[in-house]
């Protein structure tokens, strides 16, 4: 019964999965800007790589919606969830975010004094094993991903 309702396509799979992170990263963005841009940008760098491979193990299908209502059923429930919302003003004044902008930058500049200097260095290294690694999986001749021919 599930499988009629949803998508089974990778591409409408994907799609759905940024929906989800877009709407995920809406509500995050209430209460950190910036963690939600990043962690936006992180769901978006992980689905080009999930598009790459499964678009080089895939065959071929042909996109097909499996229920021709479901589209329609979807905007009709979203305009009405949206209808619903009422969206009130919680900005912030200029002394309360300029507070804010002070706690970050004290919080941040920890990791470049003498005592964080070590996390930093550890986490450039985990990153540059990371590259590498990522790098030897996906040579062309003996990796999981394919090229592009």
């Amino acid at each position: 019964m599930l499988s009629m309702t949803l998508p089974m396509h990778p591409l409408s799979l994907g799609i759905m999965v940024l929906l989800l992170a877009f709407i995920s990263c809406s509500l995050i963005a209430t209460i950190s800007p910036w963690y939600s841009y990043m962690l936006f940008f992180i769901f978006i760098g992980g689905m080009l790589v999930m598009f790459a491979y499964v678009a080089s193990l895939s065959p071929n299908m042909t996109f097909s919606i499996n229920n021709p209502l479901m589209p329609i059923t979807l905007t009709v429930v979203l305009i009405l969830n949206f209808k619903n919302l009422s969206f009130s003003s919680t900005y912030q004044t200029n002394a309360d975010l300029s507070l804010t902008i002070n706690d970050t930058t004290q919080a941040l500049s920890f990791l470049y004094m003498q005592d964080g200097i070590t996390s930093i260095i550890l986490l450039a290294c985990m990153l540059l094993f990371t590259l590498v690694a990522s790098v030897k999986i996906c040579k062309p001749s003996m990796g999981a991903l394919r090229p592009f021919l």
